[in-house]
Parts: structure tokens; sequence; C-alpha cells
């Protein structure tokens, strides 16, 4: 997503100038109207003082859990910036505490250092904004610091989950060319001298090598060409949207994206419903936090409609996009006005069902793809062995 400097204006007449993460102009402008703002203007934010590129996702998790934890053990805010700036072994964390510390000396509240400084997300400095008008800053960038890792380890998961089948899809091409390209091509004559009397699976294998030894190259290229305009072409907000909501119709995959981005989107809503803001301008924060359009467009849409008064439970429950096991305890949580306990225990289920479903997955991929493997080499192996002994006069 891209970052925009939001000017704008609430409806009491005070002035609003802020950061939001958008995929565009117009999801920018939907984002700040959803939370009941007038845009005046939207705009691509640079700033040449950013230090984002310098700071990782996991580096800023772990600046903010260090001041929680310092603040927790009543380090006051300055001397905790401080000692992280001339502690922490991470460059990149030294170097944002710093300037944040800086920043802190000339007036600067912190939300607003993570916001312009480290253009953290939106719903990141709604959190810390959240503790600094509360009592406890440390408890809420602790809760903040728990959401962040959640959402890492979710995501290192679903990538790690997939590295041994890649592995497999890599040696079963590799596989595939050792054959077309070395093999084939040393038994072809005894094929091509056979004529009509070689096998038909025999003279296919026999063309496909040739056609790869002739175009190869060629069609390698057009290959990288297409996959590199792909890649570019998903970046763009309108193609991106038509994959994302693509994938969330696949089935299995499909069910694991939705219910690990409902799990996201809850831990979120949840946290910053528990430090005090208010459930309309949570929900559009949480539009933030969403990985995918569909999520954050419905997260900006129901934030709006609540906010001119429609029922809640009744707007989520009837949105397709959120995994629909999450709504039975959001409604008693709703009614019984301990939403923030109910939103994490959904999200609790929902990752302990994405944990057991991406295991299981896990576990039957691999004997999967070894055996789609020996299939293909096997097969590969029968038509070879089959040509030389049709040619041989050899009974198989």
């Amino acid at each position: 997503m891209a970052i925009w400097r939001l000017n704008a204006a609430t409806p009491a007449g005070d002035c609003v100038d802020e950061l939001v993460d958008a995929t565009s102009l117009e999801e920018a402008t939907r984002l700040a109207e959803a939370r009941g703002l007038i845009p005046i203007d939207v705009a691509p934010y640079r700033n040449r003082r950013a230090v984002r590129k310098e700071i990782s996702k996991r580096s800023l998790e772990l600046l903010i859990a260090d001041l929680a934890a310092l603040l927790g053990s009543h380090v006051p805010l300055p001397q905790a910036l401080q000692t992280i700036s001339d502690s922490n072994t991470r460059k990149d964390i030294r170097t944002a505490a710093g300037k944040i510390a800086a920043a802190l000396r000339d007036g600067v509240a912190l939300s607003k250092s993570f916001q312009d400084m480290l253009q953290a997300p939106p719903h990141v400095t709604a959190a810390i904004l959240a503790g600094e008008r509360g009592s406890d800053l440390g408890r809420a960038l602790d809760d903040l610091a728990r959401v962040l890792e959640r959402q890492r380890v979710a995501a290192d998961a679903f990538t790690g989950a997939m590295i041994y089948p890649a592995i497999l899809m890599v040696v079963t091409l590799i596989s595939l060319l050792v054959i077309l390209i070395g093999v084939v091509p040393g038994i072809e004559p005894l094929i091509t001298g056979a004529g009509a009397s070689a096998p038909q699976s025999a003279r296919i294998l026999v063309a496909a090598s040739q056609a790869l030894q002739d175009h190869g190259a060629a069609a390698g290229v057009v290959l990288a060409t297409g996959l590199a305009v792909g890649l570019r072409a998903s970046r763009v907000p309108a193609i991106k949207a038509v994959i994302q909501i693509t994938l969330l119709c696949v089935p299995l995959v499909g069910g694991l994206l939705r219910a690990t981005e409902t799990a996201n989107v809850l831990r979120t809503t949840a946290n910053l419903i528990s430090n005090g803001i208010g459930l309309p301008e949570a929900l559009s924060l949480a539009a933030g936090a969403a990985r995918t359009g569909p999520f954050m467009r419905a997260l900006a849409d129901i934030s709006g409609r609540v906010r001119e008064g429609a029922d809640f439970i009744e707007l989520f429950q009837s949105n397709a996009v959120f995994d629909r096991s999450a709504d039975g305890l959001i409604a008693i949580g709703f009614q019984s006005g301990n939403l923030p306990k109910m939103l994490n225990a959904s999200a609790a289920s929902l990752e302990r069902e994405v944990e057991k479903s991406t295991k299981r997955i896990v576990a039957i991929l691999p004997a999967v793809m070894t055996l789609v493997l020996g299939g293909v080499i096997g097969g590969l192996s029968i038509i070879v062995l089959g040509a030389i002994m049709s040619v041989n006069d050899v009974a198989l």
C-alpha cells in the first residue's frame, strides 16, 4: 500500500493532518470519509527524513515491545527511548529510537513521531495515541506488541509451510528438464528410426524434447518477461483487488486467507477499543491493519454506517467477506458490553483453526508432491524404456 498525506476537517471544524495507508487516492478518501472526516486534500506522501526503509516490520515490533517492557518497569518514556538508542543491538532500532527521543524532547507526541518519522501503519499510531490519552501507555504498547507478534507468527507459519512443497516443485521441473534435454536426445535416433512402429507416447516425448532444445531459450525469456510484467501488474490497485477477491474464492486457500485476515482485524479492533478508541474509529483504523482490499473496504464501510447509527452486529454478520465462525462470540460480546474480550476470543478461535489447517496442509502436501514427482519421473522412465524395447522388439 502507498502512504498518503491527508488534510481534512472534522464536523466540528477542527483541522486534521495525518498519514493514511491506502492502495489508491480513492481508497484514502473513502477511509477518511468513513471516519466522519471531510477531506480537503489527499496527496502522495514523501518524507526524505523518514526512516521506514531503514527499519523493518520486525524491528518496529521489537521497538514497541522494548518500550512496553521498559515502561512496564516504570522507566520514564524519555529514558526508555534513550536506553534503547544506546544499547539495542539492531542499528535500525537504535536510529529510530534516537530520532523519536529527540522529537520527544522537542515536544512531539510519541504517536506523532511514530506516524511521521517511522510512517507506522494507522492502527499502530492509533493504539499508541490511545495509550497516551489513557493512563497506561505501557499496557497499550504491550497489547500492540502482542498483536503485531501474532500477525508476524501467522504470516511466518504460512510462508514456512510452503517452503518444502516449493522445493519439491523445483526438483520436479529440474528432473523434467534433465530427462527432456539429457536423456531423450540420446535415444531419439532409435525412436525416429523406428518410424510409425515406435509408441505414440515416445514420439510425443521426442517432439517435446526437440521443441525444448530449439525454442527453450526463447520460451524462457518470454516466460520470465511475462512473470515480471505480471508481478508489476499485480501491484496496480485494480488488478490487485481482482487477485485478492479471486484468492478468497479459491477452495481451501480462500478459507485460510479469510480466517487469517478476520482474526487479524478482530485482534486489532479489540486492542484499539481496549485502549479507549470508540468502535467506529477503531473499525476505521483496523482497516489500515487489513492486508487485503476486500477487508479494508468492508471495515471502512461498516465504520461509516455505524457512525450513522446502524447496528454493528447486523452489518458484520451480513458482510460476506468475514469468516462466519466469529459471529456468535462477537454478538455475545456486543450485547454484554464486553466486546474487546469476545473479539479476542473469536480471533483466538480462528487462529487455532488456521493453525490446525496449516498443519494438515504441511502434513499432506509434501506427500502429494512426492507422489506427483515419482509419478512424473516414473511415467517418463516407462515411456523411454518402452520405446527402447519396442524398437528392439523386446516384449514388455
